[in-house]
């Protein structure tokens, strides 16, 4: 932001995060080592909510696993029309595109339910659901399985 009486310093939002919630970005090493395991067995996309220049790239890049996901294949919520993964499957078809991917060679891996069951509309497509250490007793009909962590399922390919 500039004004031409005021000049505001700006920070990236990752970096701000980082500052004020350290814990987000705690220790990955488990995490890495799972993307490691898999390396050239498994390609990787990423659809995320936010915006992935001033936030999603960085975080992913402190987290250690930006190298581990394909380049053309990393969209933001402002890459596909800000139209959101629970309203459309059209944010996920476009990572598909990019990636070459066919829906039934893909897993969604989500911790959000609600996107999942969209997701779910595309024909083929597995959905893996993230329960963060809150497994959910009976599985939607639309959730393929469950895992505590993204290294759990990682680690189960």
């Amino acid at each position: 932001l500039h004004n031409n009486r005021h000049s505001f310093p700006t920070r990236r939002s990752s970096d701000l995060l980082m500052e004020h919630c350290p814990d987000v970005f705690g220790d990955t090493t488990d995490l890495i080592d799972a993307f490691r395991e898999i390396r050239g067995r498994v390609r990787h996309g990423i659809l995320s909510q936010c915006c992935m220049e001033s936030f999603g790239t960085p975080a992913l890049e402190k987290l250690g696993i930006l190298p581990y996901f394909e380049p053309n294949a990393i969209l933001g919520l402002d890459q596909v029309g800000f139209v959101k993964k629970a309203e459309s499957t059209k944010p996920l078809r476009a990572v598909l595109e990019l990636m070459g991917a066919e829906p039934e060679d893909t897993c969604f891996v989500e911790d959000t339910l609600s996107n999942l069951e969209r997701a779910s509309e595309i024909k083929g497509l597995r959905c893996i659901y993230i329960n963060q250490g809150k497994p959910l007793d009976i599985l939607p009909s639309f959730v393929s399985g469950q895992f505590r962590r993204p290294e759990d399922f990682l680690r189960s390919l």
